[in-house]
Formats: C-alpha cells, structure tokens, sequence
C-alpha cells in the first residue's frame, strides 16, 4: 500500500559518540574492585541553565537533557579508549562498585585494553553497549572500534565504518558529539559525515522523507567550567553546518556558475529580496542560454547588488564580487555577439560544453547579422544567416590561414548534434571545439569580416 505524506514516519535521529581514552586511576585486589576515579562535569544547554546533569560523559549528558530525541547511539573509539571506565559508570549504583554479575566481564574489559588485545567484534564491547542501554535508556547502541589515525591508511578504514550500511544512517537525523577523542577524530568525522550527506541530499523543490540530514554538532566546553559557575556548557555548534552548507553552495558556483544555492542560502536573512531574484533570474537566463536577455538580465543584478546596506550576512560579502564578475564583463560589452562569445567561454569554463557550442554559433550568427545590418531574430532572416556562416567564404591568406571555413563547418556540426541530439562523438567536441572558440574570440571582430556582403548577398 503506498504511503500518503500524513502515513510517512518521521525519520529517526541518531547520535554519533567519540569516546577518548579521558584520565582513570583503578585499584583493584583479589579480583575485587577497590576504586574507581574519574573525572565528572554538571553537563547543561546554554538555554536551560536549571537543567543538568553529572556524569564523566558528554553523550549521556546529551541523552537525559534531549530525552525522547535520540532512539539509537553509535559510539567510536580507539582499542585502548575508556571503554571499561563507560562500563563501570553506567552499572555502578553508587559509582564506586559494580554488582559481582559485571565485575568479571569489567576485568576481562579492562584487561583486554591493558593489553590492546580488544577486538571490533568482541562480546565485551556488546556489553558495553548493552550497559549503556540500561543507563540512559535509550532504545538501540552499538559500539564501534576505530584506528588510531597515525596513518593515510586509518582514516579510510574510518570512513568505511562510518560510511558503512550496516550504519544505517540513510534516511536518518544524524547528530554528533565531537567533544572527547584525538582532536583529529572528531574533524575527520565531521567531514565524512559532509561527504555522506553530500551524495545523498536530495535535489528539487520537493524533499522525500528519507532525507539524510546532520542535525547538530555538539562540544562540551569543559574548560569554561570556571565561567558558568563550575558548570560545563553543551553548545550546538549549528554555524559549522551552516558554513559547510555555505562551501558547498560556493563551490556550485565556482564549478559551475550557479547562484541559486547561495541565493536559497540567503532566504530570511537581511539581503534584499530584489538581490536574492536577480541572483536567481542571472543564473537562470545563464543555465538556459537565453542570448537575448543575458545583458538586461546582467544590469539587473548589478543594479540590484548596489542597494545592498552593508548587513548583509558576512558570507555573501565575500563571494559577491566574484558573482558580480561576469555580468559586470556582459554589460561593459558593446555588441550582443561579444555578450554571447562571452558567455560560450562562461559555459566552458564551468564545463558545460554543450551550452557553450550553442553560444558560440549564436555568437557567429550575431556577428554575421550586425555585418549585413538586419535582425536575426525572425526565422528566414536565420536560416539564411546559418547558410552564410556554413559556407563563410573569405578568399584571402587570411581566411585560410585560420581554416575559417572549415571551423565554422565543425562548429555548425557540433551545434546541430546538440541541439537535436544528433548522433556525434564527444571526444570530438571535446577535442576541437576549445580551439573554435578562441580562433572566435581573436578573430570573429576583425574586419576581414566586413567583406562578406561584397561576395554574397544575403
């Protein structure tokens, strides 16, 4: 039975622990258990000072003070991390003995961390999984054990694991909790996670509900301690994402010349909306390789862009003047032909050779049309225009020397097996069609051209 939108579930959030090897001292005679030490924080959210809650772990502390948000853990850590210490507290009623069922499996754990003899499939670390559980109650935990991270090789086991199915983290809220571990564990989590969620985003106006979404990055700041009053604050570091969000957005551009994610980027912030329409008209007029409005569409967002007051979010004040680029080079070209050749090499550079070929014939057609002073636009007056630039004959040295005719010819076959998805090879557009551009860019405004009424008539 397929699903209505009211019958789908809300996706599930899980939260991502990194577990370090933190400070213990342990006392132990006769197989017994002397003492346990470790160091504990009154863990609080900065919005609800009056909530809180002690314990040696931060991801604890994010359970009991979001509680019903989280319905699984997964916690990482290294061989010889404090896994026996996690044990011990989430089964010690009065934080210094354990009942006589759990302190043989604590020894063997601890042991097998002496030793670094621990093993991702041991049942040990089952049982700390299965402590945590029954501390926290929260519904489902798994613990993970990770490389060191002293080589290249480490970190990619690390990004199988954490990219692993077995995860299964598509369709989820994932959450995480960078406070404990080496301090380059948790960046090269948060950048995993941005490349899984990377692949997996979904692309339109309409979101499905298995969207893979980073909830939120959490850090305890267990040295500002002595400036919340001996407490230590849980930040939701939420500008992280939104600065990962920001270098994708940037690199949609950079790659492709595409505003649109930045212009989304800027909704309900303090940029003018008549700057966040033009950004997103100029990119649109661009993707559709509308020749005819680029330049209007150019001065627009320039004269949109020189209202702006100067509040505009820090981000776009940076990118914006390389936005501004390329309309501002449409728009202080005198000729369309120029604007649209302009726009041919736009498209190349942002790999798009398909609309870059378009431009380019469109450009020669332009600059066919201004020599014999007619419009372009009506279609008898372009068929005749496209048969003269197919058959441009030039009969000097000149001509020849640059193979007009013969680039025009390929340009003219390369233009038609895009535009109406003619069989062609593409390695040989590729190939060639880098080399037709420039001879236009050079040539195509030399006055060579002005001789073509005198050999044939339109």
């Amino acid at each position: 039975m397929e699903q209505t939108k009211s019958d789908k579930k809300k996706p599930t959030e899980k939260l991502l622990l990194l577990i370090g090897k933190g400070q213990k001292e342990l006392n132990t005679s006769e197989g017994s258990i002397d003492r346990m030490e470790y160091r504990k924080a009154r863990y609080f959210f900065p919005n609800n000072e009056h909530m809180i809650v002690e314990t040696p772990f931060v991801g604890e502390a994010i359970l009991k003070l979001c509680p019903g948000r989280f319905d699984e853990v997964h916690i990482f850590g290294t061989r010889d991390a404090m896994w026996d210490i996690l044990y011990f507290h989430c089964l010690s009623l009065d934080g210094e003995n354990l009942a006589d069922p759990y302190v043989d499996p604590f020894l063997k754990l601890s042991g097998a961390i002496a030793d670094r003899s621990l093993i991702s499939t041991s049942p040990l670390l089952e049982n700390v999984a299965e402590a945590f559980v029954q501390r926290t109650a929260v519904s489902r935990c798994y613990c993970h054990l990770i490389d060191l991270g002293t080589e290249p090789d480490h970190f990619w086991n690390i990004f199988r694991l954490m990219t692993s199915p077995d995860l299964g983290l598509d369709g989820c809220n994932i959450s995480i909790d960078i406070t404990h571990s080496l301090r380059f564990h948790p960046l090269f989590l948060v950048f995993t996670l941005q490349y899984f969620l990377s692949i997996r985003q979904p692309t339109g106006q309409s979101y499905p509900v298995d969207q893979t979404t980073l909830g939120a990055i959490f850090y305890a700041g267990l040295e500002l301690q002595s400036d919340y009053r001996g407490k230590a604050p849980i930040f939701d570091l939420g500008l992280f994402l939104e600065m990962m969000e920001w270098i994708d957005a940037a690199q949609a551009f950079r790659n492709y010349g595409d505003t649109v994610p930045i212009s989304h980027l800027l909704q309900g912030s303090n940029t003018p909306k008549a700057l966040l329409a033009a950004m997103e008209d100029f990119s649109r007029i661009v993707q559709l390789n509308d020749v005819e409005n680029i330049q209007n569409t150019s001065r627009k967002l320039l004269s949109a862009a020189s209202n702006i007051s100067g509040m505009e979010p820090a981000t776009l004040a940076l990118i914006l003047p390389r936005i501004l680029d390329f309309p501002k080079k449409l728009t202080a070209t005198s000729s369309s032909w120029k604007a649209v050749l302009k726009l041919s090499r736009h498209h190349l550079d942002n790999s798009h050779i398909g609309l870059a070929v378009l431009s380019a014939w469109e450009a020669v057609i332009e600059r066919i049309a201004q020599i014999y002073g007619v419009d372009a636009r009506p279609i008898d007056n372009y068929k005749r225009l496209s048969q003269i630039a197919r058959s441009v004959v030039i009969d000097t040295a000149y001509a020849h020397r640059l193979e007009i005719s013969s680039k025009l010819c390929d340009l003219s076959r390369f233009r038609n097996a895009i535009a109406h998805a003619e069989r062609t090879q593409p390695e040989d557009i590729a190939r060639n069609f880098p080399n037709i551009l420039e001879m236009l860019e050079t040539h195509l405004g030399d006055a060579e051209w002005n001789k073509l009424p005198t050999l044939r008539a339109l």
